[in-house]
Protein backbone atom coordinates (compact mmCIF):
# COMPACT_ATOMS: atom_id res chain seq x y z
CA UNK A 1 0.00 0.00 0.00
CA UNK A 2 1.26 3.48 -0.82
CA UNK A 3 2.09 6.11 1.42
CA UNK A 4 0.06 9.25 1.36
CA UNK A 5 2.32 11.06 3.24
CA UNK A 6 5.90 9.78 1.63
CA UNK A 7 5.10 9.66 -2.13
CA UNK A 8 7.70 8.38 -4.22
CA UNK A 9 10.36 10.14 -5.26
CA UNK A 10 11.31 11.69 -8.94
CA UNK A 11 11.06 14.66 -10.99
CA UNK A 12 8.66 17.04 -9.74
CA UNK A 13 5.43 17.25 -11.73
CA UNK A 14 5.01 19.77 -14.21
CA UNK A 15 2.08 21.07 -15.91
CA UNK A 16 2.79 19.89 -19.45
CA UNK A 17 0.96 17.19 -21.08
CA UNK A 18 2.06 13.37 -20.59
CA UNK A 19 5.08 12.13 -22.15
CA UNK A 20 6.52 15.44 -22.31
CA UNK A 21 10.12 15.95 -21.33
CA UNK A 22 11.19 17.89 -17.71
CA UNK A 23 12.63 21.16 -18.55
CA UNK A 24 13.93 22.21 -14.60
CA UNK A 25 13.23 25.49 -14.03
CA UNK A 26 15.47 28.69 -14.35
CA UNK A 27 18.42 29.38 -11.85
CA UNK A 28 17.78 31.95 -8.90
CA UNK A 29 18.83 35.55 -10.24
CA UNK A 30 22.76 36.80 -9.10
CA UNK A 31 23.08 38.75 -5.41
CA UNK A 32 24.04 42.52 -5.78
CA UNK A 33 27.73 42.86 -5.21
CA UNK A 34 29.06 39.73 -7.18
CA UNK A 35 27.96 36.78 -5.11
CA UNK A 36 29.19 35.13 -2.09
CA UNK A 37 32.07 37.88 -0.01
CA UNK A 38 30.46 40.74 -1.26
CA UNK A 39 31.77 43.30 -3.60
CA UNK A 40 34.83 43.78 -1.87
CA UNK A 41 36.05 40.11 -2.16
CA UNK A 42 34.76 39.82 -5.69
CA UNK A 43 37.34 42.66 -6.29
CA UNK A 44 40.16 40.84 -4.78
CA UNK A 45 39.40 37.81 -6.53
CA UNK A 46 39.63 39.73 -10.07
CA UNK A 47 42.85 41.97 -8.68
CA UNK A 48 44.33 38.86 -8.15
CA UNK A 49 43.06 37.12 -11.24
CA UNK A 50 43.21 33.53 -10.09
CA UNK A 51 41.01 31.33 -7.69
CA UNK A 52 42.61 29.08 -4.77
CA UNK A 53 42.84 26.19 -7.03
CA UNK A 54 44.78 27.94 -9.47
CA UNK A 55 47.30 29.52 -6.55
CA UNK A 56 45.91 32.83 -5.41
CA UNK A 57 47.38 31.84 -1.57
CA UNK A 58 50.80 31.99 -1.45
CA UNK A 59 50.84 30.52 2.63
CA UNK A 60 48.94 29.86 5.54
CA UNK A 61 49.79 31.10 8.61
CA UNK A 62 48.34 29.93 12.56
CA UNK A 63 48.05 32.75 14.22
CA UNK A 64 50.49 32.87 17.50
CA UNK A 65 49.55 34.95 20.98
CA UNK A 66 49.74 38.59 19.84
CA UNK A 67 49.78 38.68 16.41
CA UNK A 68 48.41 40.95 14.47
CA UNK A 69 47.25 41.18 10.94
CA UNK A 70 49.68 44.16 10.63
CA UNK A 71 52.09 41.79 11.79
CA UNK A 72 51.28 39.64 9.10
CA UNK A 73 51.23 41.84 6.41
CA UNK A 74 54.79 42.78 7.40
CA UNK A 75 55.78 39.40 7.73
CA UNK A 76 54.60 38.49 4.08
CA UNK A 77 54.76 41.70 2.05
CA UNK A 78 56.73 43.77 4.12
CA UNK A 79 54.16 46.25 4.48
CA UNK A 80 52.22 47.13 7.57
CA UNK A 81 49.77 49.45 6.30
CA UNK A 82 46.13 48.99 5.67
CA UNK A 83 45.36 48.21 1.83
CA UNK A 84 47.94 44.92 2.83
CA UNK A 85 46.69 43.53 6.12
CA UNK A 86 43.24 44.06 4.72
CA UNK A 87 44.00 41.69 2.14
CA UNK A 88 44.83 39.24 4.46
CA UNK A 89 41.40 39.75 6.07
CA UNK A 90 39.35 39.92 3.35
CA UNK A 91 40.44 36.31 2.26
CA UNK A 92 39.90 35.00 5.58
CA UNK A 93 36.64 37.14 6.76
CA UNK A 94 34.98 33.61 7.16
CA UNK A 95 37.61 32.43 9.56
CA UNK A 96 38.21 35.77 11.46
CA UNK A 97 34.54 37.00 11.48
CA UNK A 98 33.26 40.85 11.38
CA UNK A 99 35.79 42.69 12.44
CA UNK A 100 39.66 42.31 11.38
CA UNK A 101 40.54 42.43 15.59
CA UNK A 102 38.68 39.38 16.15
CA UNK A 103 41.76 37.16 15.43
CA UNK A 104 42.96 35.02 17.59
CA UNK A 105 46.15 32.27 18.48
CA UNK A 106 45.17 29.26 16.55
CA UNK A 107 43.72 30.61 13.31
CA UNK A 108 44.70 29.25 10.62
CA UNK A 109 44.84 32.03 7.97
CA UNK A 110 45.31 31.93 3.62
CA UNK A 111 47.87 34.62 2.77
CA UNK A 112 47.12 35.89 -0.80
CA UNK A 113 49.45 36.48 -3.04
CA UNK A 114 49.63 40.42 -4.05
CA UNK A 115 47.55 41.61 -6.96
CA UNK A 116 50.45 42.96 -9.73
CA UNK A 117 49.17 46.78 -8.69
CA UNK A 118 50.46 46.44 -4.89
CA UNK A 119 53.89 44.64 -5.86
CA UNK A 120 55.70 47.83 -6.06
CA UNK A 121 54.44 49.06 -2.27
CA UNK A 122 56.30 46.50 -1.09
CA UNK A 123 59.74 46.01 0.88
CA UNK A 124 59.83 42.16 -0.54
CA UNK A 125 62.45 41.61 -3.63
CA UNK A 126 61.44 40.54 -6.45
Amino acid sequence: MEDKKNPTSGPPMSHSSPGAPYTPPPPPPAKPGGGPGGPAMTNIRAQQGASDSQGAFMATHTLKEGETLSHLAVKYYGNPSKPFWSLIYEANKEVIGASERSVKPGMVLKIPKLPPAMISKTKIKK
